[in-house]
């Protein structure tokens, strides 16, 4: 397993963002650890992400599974100046991946609304895909979170120790992951785990 700090602090260096600061910066924490000790588990992992913005947690995924990244697929609507800061999109994000060694060949970026993306599935290219890791961290609206939630859990293979990833899971999303879980009777397959250290919580599905 690669070192998560030091591969952090490598990703943070590449690719800096005035809300990655003081011990956030230093430590890689949150939904991003369990992103990373993911793909350093799997010999090969086929990933899917909703919400990349400047690229941290691909960088994360892409750079701990090394050549065990069979693809990655990233949607983001790329909003300018999104959390006040630039937000330059697909172009920078390849470009940051490239300096941090990774084979951008195998990463598909999708500039579009997650919601509207996924009603076109020839677009997106998902099916018969299954991802073995699945990020979601998009619209932060109760509604929008849902529909995230419901769009990609089919994706998810049905092998087992597959895992979906919810972050941000504080209120009002963490009701949003809880009912969700609830509805699919997914109790005994999930983990939340509060905020902790300066980072937001998170919750954690397995197949």
């Amino acid at each position: 397993m690669s070192n998560p700090d030091a591969l952090w602090q490598r990703i943070v260096a590449e690719i800096p963002s005035r809300h990655i600061t003081g011990d956030i910066a230093v430590r890689l924490g949150g939904a991003r650890r369990a992103l990373h000790d993911f793909a350093c588990s799997r010999l090969r992992i086929r990933y899917l992400e909703i919400g990349t913005r400047l690229g941290h947690s691909l960088a994360v995924v892409c750079c701990a599974s090394g050549r065990g990244l069979a693809s990655a697929t990233a949607i983001d609507s790329w909003i300018e100046n999104y959390g006040d800061e630039p937000n330059p999109g697909p172009a920078s994000v390849l470009e940051s991946l490239r300096r941090l060694g990774v084979d951008v060949d195998r990463v598909q970026l999708h500039r579009s609304d997650s919601h509207i993306l996924f009603l076109d599935s020839a677009q997106l290219s998902v099916h018969p895909f299954n991802y073995d890791l699945i990020y979601v961290d998009g619209d932060h609206t109760p509604e929008g979170a849902r529909r995230d939630l419901e769009n990609v859990f089919p994706l998810l293979a049905n092998t087992a120790g597959s895992l979906l990833v919810f972050d941000d899971a504080v209120d009002p999303l963490l009701d949003v992951f809880r009912d969700f879980v609830h509805d699919h009777d997914l109790d005994d397959s999930c983990t939340i785990f509060p905020s902790l250290d300066g980072h937001p919580g998170y919750g954690m599905v397995r197949k």
